[in-house]
């Protein structure tokens, strides 16, 4: 009765030319030892490789792959280039199956057990590159003004980034505007002291280091009535007075300034742009009151 060879296997190696000097290849090198009863055989012979999912049993998930007329020396050979294609090593166990005779002489006889197909090294680190197979082309940001997937986002106070799954949200201290609040279109604040050139404001607003008389606190404005600001003391009998320059739709006349009582509904002081100082229709010349009457002009001491 004829022996039925063993095939036992020395390594699996992914290592073809290809790889090597191109783009990774489907092929891969094979080493094995083969005995007919314990001893190495010599001579050629033809194999049968097939791949399964399972150890036993169950549909090939690829092949048989011919190999033939093999040279076994001292019952060592190599198959350089065994290459079942692709979609078959997709991340799941694959088993080895292989059948073997002398070169063209009879039936093939398959080796009891399959030969499982473990990893290398680097190829198990290589598995995780298996979820880009999902991602479509072109919705990986390769770059960004010359950065790359690498980039470190770094938030500098008040901005702070948290993420939380696939999202990443930008937020600043204090809510969305810092320490401000927002109301519609507003912005508010209503914790404290404000300070402009200093850390420490003793009142609602300081501004401090102004450089000269002008350089300090400016309002403009295009509108013929002036313009100006308001002073406003809301307890019981207060008053509300507006300081404004003016313009040429009120009484005092364009480059006048004014103080009026918004209360009372009347001026209470008021500049020509001539520099003469009074109410509107009353003005003071060097010590006399010059008044608009009926009839005319009335001077007073």
């Amino acid at each position: 009765m004829k022996a039925k060879p063993t095939l036992y296997s020395l390594f699996l190696a992914i290592l073809s030319a290809a790889t090597l000097a191109h783009a990774q290849g489907t092929a891969f090198t094979y080493q094995g030892r083969l005995n007919a009863n314990g001893t190495p055989v010599n001579g050629a012979y033809d194999f049968r490789f097939s791949i399964y999912a399972a150890a036993a049993g169950g549909n090939p998930v690829a092949g048989p792959l011919p190999m033939d007329a093999v040279d076994v020396v001292n019952g060592l050979f190599v198959i350089t280039r065994l290459d079942f294609g692709v979609g078959v090593f997709t991340g799941p166990a694959r088993w080895l199956e292989v059948s073997v005779r002398p070169a063209g002489n009879g039936n093939f006889k398959t080796l009891d057990q399959r030969l499982e197909l473990t990893s290398l090294p680097y190829s198990i680190r290589a598995q995780v590159a298996g979820v880009a197979d999902s991602i479509a082309a072109g919705s990986v940001v390769k770059s960004l003004n010359r950065l790359h997937d690498d980039i470190v986002l770094a938030a500098v106070a008040p901005l702070s980034l948290t993420p939380n799954g696939n999202t990443l949200t930008l937020s600043t201290a204090g809510g969305g505007g810092g320490v401000w609040s927002i109301n519609a279109n507003n912005a508010y604040y209503t914790a404290g002291n404000v300070g402009i050139g200093l850390d420490n404001p003793q009142e609602r607003l300081t501004i401090a280091g102004v450089p000269n008389y002008n350089n300090g606190l400016k309002l403009t404005g295009n509108l013929a009535g002036g313009t100006g600001m308001a002073l406003e003391n809301t307890s019981s009998g207060g008053h509300k007075y507006s300081f404004f320059s003016a313009g040429s739709g009120n009484a005092i006349g364009a480059g006048g300034f004014g103080v009026y009582d918004d209360t009372a509904a009347a001026y209470r002081l008021a500049i020509g742009a001539n520099g003469n100082i009074g109410r509107p229709q009353i003005f003071f010349f060097f010590g006399r009151v010059r008044q608009r009457h009926r009839s005319g002009w009335l001077w007073s001491l």
